[in-house]
């Protein structure tokens, strides 16, 4: 468990920004509640959706989730940025609402994050899912795991990803 020895407060905060996502939210919440890593809590920013996404978050009865509902629509990345302002942990796991974790990712991340004050960044390699949850590709940053520094892993992982 990832926790502040001195005041046991639960270091990760995951946050999931989200838009219309009542297609794929539901898998992408389950598969934070189902962590290895046990202690976080999980922020759901919805950017004032249309559809059924906040009727599916109501179903979820767990003290780690909190849901805040943006008074206008902010758009993508300004909803992204709302994220990172609610979050209260030290280490924030960005999770758009069409993605999902791999049961072991914030154990992995946090204890890297942890042993290593230097360390600043997590990234990993990820599958593209195709609509029926079927893995169709792997995008590997790299064949192993690497340390580099801000300027290197910004321009290297950062192509295209608007977070």
């Amino acid at each position: 468990m990832i926790v502040d020895n001195v005041s046991n407060k639960v270091l990760i905060s995951v946050c999931i920004p989200v838009y219309n996502g009542d297609n794929y939210i539901r898998e992408s919440i389950e598969s934070v509640l189902n962590q290895t890593e046990r202690n976080f809590e999980l922020l759901i920013v919805d950017n004032c959706s249309v559809d059924q996404t906040l009727s599916i978050v109501a179903e979820y009865d767990d003290p780690r989730i909190r849901v805040f509902v943006n008074k206008w629509n902010l758009g993508g990345v300004a909803n992204f940025n709302r994220c990172i302002e609610l979050a209260k942990r030290e280490f924030i796991v960005l999770l758009p609402h069409d993605d999902v974790l791999l049961p072991t990712a914030l154990e992995v991340f946090s204890k890297e994050l942890v042993s290593d004050p230097q360390v600043g960044l997590a990234y990993s390699s990820y599958y593209i899912i195709d609509g029926k949850g079927k893995r169709s590709y792997l995008s590997a940053a790299y064949d192993e795991d690497k340390v580099m520094t801000g300027n290197e892993a910004f321009t290297k992982l950062a192509k295209g990803c608007p977070i």
